[in-house]
């Protein structure tokens, strides 16, 4: 939430905080289960969710062990949703 906060909050509105882009939208994707554990399958499906569904930056807050080739597929899946 602090990135999207940085990224897209409304500002002049008297809140005190504005974002670097008033008018973007944000679609948070949740893929960690109720207990905050995370598969590199849940992850690769959320990213390529994200993609699919018109995200054209995706930002993972992520720790621990080295990305996977399900999440190095999914990103590059991704990427070639937008490119030529």
């Amino acid at each position: 939430t602090f990135v999207a906060g940085v990224a897209a909050a409304a500002g002049n509105n008297g809140t005190g905080v504005a974002g670097v882009c008033w008018q973007c939208r944000i679609m948070p994707v949740r893929v960690a289960n109720p207990e905050g554990w995370v598969r590199s399958s849940d992850v690769a499906q959320g990213v390529l969710f994200a993609a699919k569904n018109g995200a054209k930056v995706i930002n993972l807050s992520l720790g621990g062990p080295p990305i996977s080739l399900a999440e190095t597929a999914a990103i590059n899946q991704a990427i070639d949703t937008y490119l030529p």
